[in-house]
């Protein structure tokens, strides 16, 4: 039996960490890039003796003894927010890292829609919750692939600049509450929806719902005397205009503030946005209830997912790869239930 002294580990802790990570790194290197035919292989650290293996199942046992948890390694995770300059009009456009450079550099670039949001602001609890949402799902990707630093790059523009900064390869992936749409389908790749059923909600003015039963909303909503409010520059300013090509459409940077002021005014007769936004509309503001109806259209799902580079393969596997297996699970009632209230 193999049976190791408790100092041991004490007086060598920096070297036994340091053979745990090789063999951590090289677990990754091996299965989360694609194999090049013709190229060598990564050989394995327990190759180079039986030593380091007997080491490393040591190593393990110690780990799982109680005195090594996971909060250790998410306290190494270093959180950086750098906010991409406008290169004087120019776009310069970089190549983008590949999955194999990324592990190597020990840092994951997240490209995100500013501005950051403190914690201590309430004026937007909207984009503050989907935020916060995206920072999440974020420190978890990085931790699970292994990476020492997450760096946010903050683009202050809008949700498309985002995807344009993909393209020029200011970041390695997009995480900001990114709907899918088919022009950014032909510019970045989407990976797989990280929110698990979140559909295209409304807000509308009871007084136009009193119509006959058989009408549906679509119709109501259709016609040349409804206003429909949404915020500029997003795909729901696009979703508005492809389904209700007959209706105003009066748009406002700020959804939150200006487009719900518009619906108690009576400016506009509905809002369009997500899920998600909608019920903690109603959370925030119950008494919008007296006046208008939520209404979720099921055969309208929203998919929220992140963004890569076209040609970045590797990155978009792993990504999919990350989320199908549940690494994070997320839901529209679980996020209002864990932090709706807080914000």
């Amino acid at each position: 039996m193999f049976l190791v002294n408790s100092m041991f580990f004490i007086k060598n802790f920096a070297v036994i960490r340091k053979i745990l990570d090789s063999y951590r790194n090289w677990y990754i290197r091996k299965f989360t890039s694609l194999r090049v035919p013709g190229q060598r292989t990564e050989r394995s650290p327990a190759k180079n003796g039986g030593s380091n293996f007997l080491l490393l199942i040591s190593v393990l046992l110690f780990t799982y003894s109680g005195n090594y948890s996971l909060s250790k390694e998410q306290n190494a995770l270093t959180i950086e927010f750098v906010t991409k300059r406008n290169d004087d009009g120019k776009k310069c456009k970089r190549k983008y890292r590949t999955l194999r450079e990324i592990l190597d550099s020990g840092e994951l670039k997240v490209c995100i829609k500013g501005p950051i949001l403190s914690r201590t602001l309430s004026k937007n609890p909207a984009d503050k919750l989907c935020q916060k949402t995206d920072i999440d799902f974020a420190k978890n990707m990085a931790i699970t692939m292994g990476v020492s630093k997450l760096t946010f790059v903050v683009i202050h523009d809008t949700y498309n600049a985002v995807v344009d900064s993909i393209v020029n390869g200011d970041g390695d992936i997009g995480i900001s509450n990114l709907s899918y749409t088919k022009e950014r389908s032909q510019k970045v790749q989407f990976s797989l929806p990280y929110i698990d059923k979140i559909f295209l909600a409304f807000l509308v003015d009871r007084k136009l719902l009193e119509n006959p039963k058989n009408v549906s909303l679509l119709s109501v909503l259709n016609n040349a005397d409804v206003t429909i409010g949404a915020t500029t520059n997003t795909c729901y300013q696009e979703m508005a205009s492809k389904l209700f090509p007959a209706a105003k459409l009066k748009t406002e940077d700020n959804w939150w503030n200006d487009v719900v002021q518009d619906c108690v005014s009576g400016n506009i007769s509905a809002t369009i946005g997500d899920e998600l936004r909608i019920k903690l509309l109603i959370q925030k503001k119950p008494f919008l209830l007296f006046r208008f109806i939520p209404i979720i259209l099921k055969d309208k799902p929203d998919l929220i997912s992140a963004v890569i580079n076209l040609e970045n393969t590797a990155l978009l596997e792993w990504t999919n790869t990350f989320i199908r297996n549940g690494c994070i699970t997320l839901s529209v009632d679980d996020i209002l239930k864990k932090d709706g209230e807080s914000i």
